[in-house]
Formats: structure tokens, C-alpha cells, sequence
């Protein structure tokens, strides 16, 4: 596509004296003219020298500033692919060595997340110093009293081991002892819960047995994390989430910001265990994806370590296409959040390393950039052989006496209080400047 300029457009750029840039005028000067002339010569010489003796006074500083950040950080572990079972087909692609993030150090001063990749150049992983299942279960309110749930509904309580159990201590030269926590999340309007997901909640506990930390995270949880700090990996993350209308949209980004941030497995609630169980995961596996129907990695239950790049890339994928969605009242979770969107994290995160990828897998270990890995287990065409999806029978009704609304008809809600479709950067206009007066409904 070719591109106009104005034809005034050099003339618009031009400095106001041009006599002092027109070679002609500059030949006529000579060392036998007034001090005048000897002063305007020599601030003609530094004119082009000036720009240039501040870039390479600029670059050295910046030079030093990196090497001063970088010299306190660990030396880059160069990760490879985890090798897969005996059973899995390795995809032999060169592996990636190259680092993901920049090793730019983070001002304390900034607050972020604990875990923003450009406080080290190393993932995240036990330290003698954060304690993950207190943090997680202050996150998700395991501790608090308990509310009252309506009748015919049970309160769910979180399942808290001890770091050693879940994060096992690090080895000798720094590295993980196992790349993928043993911690389990979920996610629901409330821990009031109907008959059906206390029978799945149970199955998970006795499957996973002592060796798995399992939380809930309710609404307050949910925007906990996600509003409750800084995200400077997620910039748009507040603004954006002014344009979801539906509970699904929003579990969907929960989930990826969540996983990126302390790892884990994340299960839709209505998922039981079938195949999967408290082995399944080797300490070697950076992210564990089941297959879905389709084809792609199942996004109702996956597995991955701290500060993965298939998270990071579906998280942003999700912002940005609800960031220039026209009509946030219709606007599909499965297309713009959902399997649409991990299915693009889990390609790019290929592409991004050189190899070719259109989303689709077979069982097999995917390496990708930044030296990470994915295994990919199971078959489209049994997709039930790991994690039994909809083994929550009546779920309509279970919703309705839970008080929880479908997104579709929480579009109806949204267009009802609107009255016409709203793009997402207007209302984020709307919001900002304070002529929207529309409650978020999730």
C-alpha cells in the first residue's frame, strides 16, 4: 500500500534560517571575516556533531546502566524441551535458547507482580522467602469465616498443603526441583455450590489425595488478582476488563494471569479427573495440555509453570482482540477469550521460535521460544481418556438455583442498560472520562 505525503512536506521541516544549512552561504565564510563570522562558524561545526555526541554519551549510559542491572542477576539457565515419556512422540525442533524477556531490572519503587519477568532473568520458583500457599490462600480467602450459603447449597473449603509438599525446595545450582506445581484451581461465582460440583470438588481431593493444594477463587478473589495490583506485564488489564460482559470472558483471562503468575493446573469445575491423577505430571514437564475434540490444546484444563509464554501470549491475544472489539454486548468468549485465544497463544509460542504451526497438535513435546516446552497428551478423537468434561450433570438448573447468569444472557442484561452496541474503546473513553455511568455485570 503506498503512502501520500503532503508536497508542502520538506518545507514543513525545514529549519527557519536555512541559510545557516545552505552549503553556498557556508563556502563563502572564511577565517578573514569578523569575530561574528568565526562564532557562527563554529556553532555551524557543532550543529551536526552535537546530536552524534549525545547519542554516544546516551548509549554508553544506557550500556552501563544494563551491565550495572544485569550484573546482580543469576546467569540465564538455558532450558531445553522436557524430554518426553516413553510413550509421547518427540516433535524434534531446534530448541530455543533464547531469553523471552528483557534482563532489564525492575525500580522498586514500581510495584507489579511478584513475578514480573523483568525482576530476574530466572522463572519464578520456591524461596525460603515467599511462602506460595499462604500467598494463594490469602489471594483466595481460604482462611476467612465462612458465609452462609442458601439452602440446598454447600460451602467449599480449600484443600492448603505446605510449600515443601506442593514447591519442592530448589536444586543445589538454583533450578527447580519440579518446573509445575502441585496446586489445583479453580473457579466459581461463590464457594455456595449445588450438589453436582461438590461431587466433582470431592472426586479432585480424593484423586490428588495429600499431594495437591486445591483452591477455589470466587468473584472477590477473582478481582483480587486482577485489580488488587499492578500489572506491569498487563498494562490495558483494568481498562480492558471495563469492556467484559460476561462472567466466561472474564474466567478465561483470570486463568491465564493466574497460571502465569503461580502455575499450576487450572480445571473448569464441572471437569473430573478420569485418566489424570497425582503422577501425571512429571517434574521435568513445563506445560501439560491435554487435547481437546477439535484438535488443539484443551483450554477447560491445562497445566503450566510460572511465567510460561503460551500464557502470556493468550492473555495478551484475549486484551487485544476485546480491546478493538465493536460490540462488547456481543462479543463470544470462545472466540475473542476463549479456546480461540489459547489456541493462538499455543501457535504463537511456536512461531515465535521459527517453527511452523497452525495450533493443531498430536501427543508429543512442542518446544517453543524462550527455551520452554509444552506436552501435549491425549487424542482428539478421546478427548474424555484424561479429564471427563460436563461431569456435572443438570448444570442449567444447578446454575439457576446457584443465581449464576449465562452469558448469553448477560448480553441481554448489557444491551437492555445500554441501549445500543457499544465498542470497547468507547467505553473505555466513556469510563475514563467519566460519562459512562454502566456497572460492569461480572
Amino acid at each position: 500500500m503506498s503512502t501520500r505525503r503532503n508536497s508542502n512536506y520538506k518545507d514543513e521541516m525545514r529549519p527557519i534560517n536555512n541559510s545557516s544549512r545552505n552549503s553556498n552561504n557556508d563556502a563563502e565564510i572564511t577565517p578573514n571575516n569578523d569575530n561574528r563570522d568565526d562564532q557562527q562558524v563554529r556553532r555551524r561545526s557543532l550543529i551536526p556533531r552535537t546530536p552524534k555526541l549525545f547519542l554516544i554519551l546516551l548509549s554508553a549510559t544506557l550500556a552501563r546502566t544494563i551491565y550495572d542491572n544485569g550484573n546482580h542477576l543469576p546467569t540465564t539457565v538455558a532450558r531445553t524441551a522436557a524430554e518426553p515419556r516413553e510413550e509421547t512422540i518427540t516433535h524434534a525442533h531446534p530448541r530455543g535458547t533464547t531469553s523471552f524477556f528483557s534482563p532489564f531490572a525492575l525500580p522498586p519503587s514500581w510495584p507489579s507482580s511478584p513475578n514480573d519477568p523483568r525482576h530476574s532473568r530466572r522463572r519464578p520458583s520456591r524461596s525460603d522467602d515467599r511462602h506460595l500457599n499462604d500467598e494463594l490462600a490469602s489471594l483466595a480467602g481460604s482462611h476467612d469465616p465462612p458465609y452462609a450459603c442458601p439452602p440446598g447449597l454447600t460451602y467449599l473449603r480449600d484443600h492448603v498443603l505446605d510449600d515443601d509438599v506442593t514447591h519442592p525446595k530448589n536444586h543445589s545450582d538454583g533450578t527447580p526441583a519440579r518446573n509445575i506445581p502441585r496446586i489445583l484451581h479453580f473457579t466459581f461465582k461463590s464457594r455456595c455450590v449445588h450438589g453436582g460440583f461438590v461431587d466433582v470438588f470431592d472426586k479432585w481431593k480424593e484423586r490428588l489425595g495429600w499431594e495437591y493444594s486445591i483452591f477455589v477463587h470466587d468473584d472477590a478473589a477473582v478481582d483480587r488478582l486482577l485489580f488488587g495490583r499492578n500489572w506491569r506485564e498487563f498494562p490495558e488489564l483494568k481498562q480492558v476488563m471495563g469492556c467484559v460482559t460476561s462472567g466466561a470472558a472474564k474466567a478465561d483471562i483470570w486463568r491465564y494471569v493466574l497460571v502465569w503468575e503461580y502455575g499450576g493446573v487450572y480445571s473448569d469445575f464441572d471437569s473430573a479427573p478420569n485418566k489424570f491423577d497425582a503422577n501425571s505430571i512429571s517434574p521435568k514437564d513445563d506445560a501439560f495440555f491435554p487435547l481437546e475434540k477439535l484438535g488443539i490444546p484443551a483450554q477447560y484444563f491445562f497445566a503450566a509453570s510460572p511465567r510460561h509464554p503460551v500464557m502470556f501470549l493468550s492473555a495478551k491475544h484475549s486484551l487485544n482482540k476485546l480491546s478493538f472489539h465493536d460490540d462488547i454486548g456481543n462479543a463470544p468468549p470462545a472466540v475473542l477469550t476463549g479456546p480461540g485465544a489459547f489456541k493462538t497463544g499455543f501457535l504463537l509460542f511456536q512461531r515465535f521460535a521459527g517453527y511452523d504451526s497452525d495450533g493443531y497438535a498430536t501427543e508429543g513435546v512442542y518446544p517453543g521460544f524462550g527455551g520452554r516446552s509444552v506436552r501435549v497428551v491425549g487424542d482428539k478423537n478421546r478427548q474424555n481418556d484424561w479429564i471427563r468434561r460436563e461431569a456435572v450433570p443438570d448444570k442449567k438448573e444447578a446454575y439457576e438455583i446457584m443465581n449464576m447468569t449465562h452469558f448469553h444472557d448477560a448480553k441481554g442484561k448489557f444491551l437492555t442498560g445500554r441501549g445500543k452496541d457499544v465498542a470497547c474503546l468507547r467505553q473505555r473513553w466513556d469510563a475514563l472520562t467519566g460519562v459512562s455511568d454502566w456497572n460492569m455485570i461480572v
